[in-house]
């Protein structure tokens, strides 16, 4: 059997934007119909290289939000013209020059892998991540856009992931996304919470990240005691990893159940107050992820009744990371962490965590991204 541990590893040069979607945010449905991003800026050309040395750059930005403006006033029967060298006596202002800085980031800096975060409207109160599928150099022409017709925008070539509600955002996230600055880069605090939006497991710049979904109305405390019982184990397990050891010992169960794991083993946990069944979990050991793919394991051998079958199983598990297509070989820390938590239970602990697990899932909704993969997936 193979656990695919579905965490994808970020390079650790990624940086993360956020993108305003447009003047009453109408530039929305159009990044997701056409798989791409693009500023408010129509009919602008932008070169490939060296934008912010650009001839007249300040005169053809202006002379693009002069057509924004005139569909604003006239309306989308309105005939849009306006020509650069009207505006090229116009003077730099710093709301220009941080629209200026937004085409530089935008057109240039932001590169391939990169992230992008942006907002619907509150009251859709959904948000939408994608990533930067190519470098800056490789751009694209999109028309059709509502409001617009055939005016074409400079665009880059976006992969969406699924939409996410904003309840399961941080208040801090929520309101930068608000901000109507075109495109600026979000703060380094707030980079493990995106990227478990986007990835929900993922390894980035020495960090680990996973998310455990559950139902909120059904999640009991015990729930949350097994899941923690879990971590404790995912925790004691990395140790182990980490000293060569092949077990851990668990006969005490007292003294494990009220021991604390050293801090850096450790997670640190976050859920929103109003969104309490997306719990994420951080730390700089791989704890995490050892964590959800031990939940994956279990709810994967639940079905086997024979608690010596169900220890032979458990023996013969394979970790794997599909996640990722230019390696699915799963980190030897992780792998061999979760190997000694299935390795360190007898059968008999193993039914009954089995058992619980499934209980969970099938009460409370409880679920995590690491699953079984019978089959890597197919190479586009």
């Amino acid at each position: 059997m193979d656990i695919n541990i579905g965490a994808k590893i970020v390079p650790d040069n990624c940086t993360l934007w956020r993108l305003f979607p447009g003047k009453s945010y109408r530039l929305l449905e159009a990044f997701k119909s056409t798989n791409t991003a693009f500023l408010e800026l129509p009919d602008i050309e932008i070169p490939n290289d060296d934008v912010g040395l650009t001839d007249n750059l300040l005169a053809k930005i202006l002379a693009s939000q002069d057509l924004v403006n005139q569909r604003i006033e006239h309306g989308p029967e309105h005939l849009l013209k306006s020509d650069w060298r009207d505006f090229t006596t116009q003077s730099n202002s710093p709301s220009r020059g941080r629209t200026i800085q937004a085409v530089i980031n935008f057109y240039e800096v932001a590169k391939k892998g990169d992230l992008l975060v942006v907002p619907s409207y509150k009251s859709q109160g959904e948000i939408l991540i994608g990533e930067f599928l190519d470098d800056p150099d490789a751009r694209m022409r999109v028309t059709g856009v509502e409001w617009y017709g055939d005016v074409a925008f400079e665009a880059r070539n976006i992969k969406w992931f699924p939409l996410r509600s904003e309840d399961s955002i941080s208040p801090r996230l929520s309101s930068i996304l608000r901000h109507p600055h075109p495109f600026s880069h979000i703060e380094d605090k707030l980079y493990n919470e995106i990227l478990s939006l986007a990835y929900e497991n993922f390894i980035w710049n020495g960090k680990y990240g996973s998310v455990v979904y559950n139902g909120n109305d059904n999640f009991l405390d015990s729930d949350n005691t097994l899941v923690g019982v879990i971590f404790k184990l995912a925790a004691y397990a990395c140790i182990a990893e980490e000293a060569g050891q092949n077990f851990i010992d668990i006969e005490d169960i007292f003294e494990f159940l009220f021991k604390n794991p050293p801090a850096e083993y450790s997670c640190h946990y976050s859920a929103e107050s109003h969104s309490p069944g997306y719990g994420r979990y951080f730390g700089i050991k791989p704890t995490p992820i050892v964590a959800v793919t031990v939940i994956a394991g279990l709810l994967a051998l639940s079905s086997i009744a024979d608690a010596r079958e169900l220890k032979a199983a458990a023996q013969d598990i394979n970790f794997v990371n599909h996640q990722n297509s230019h390696n699915a070989e799963c980190d030897p820390p992780i792998s061999n962490a979760a190997a000694i938590v299935f390795r360190s239970l007898r059968g008999d602990q193993l039914r009954k965590a089995c058992e619980s697990m499934l209980e969970s899932k099938n009460r409370a909704e409880l679920r995590v991204r690491a699953r079984v993969a019978k089959q890597p997936p197919k190479k586009p």
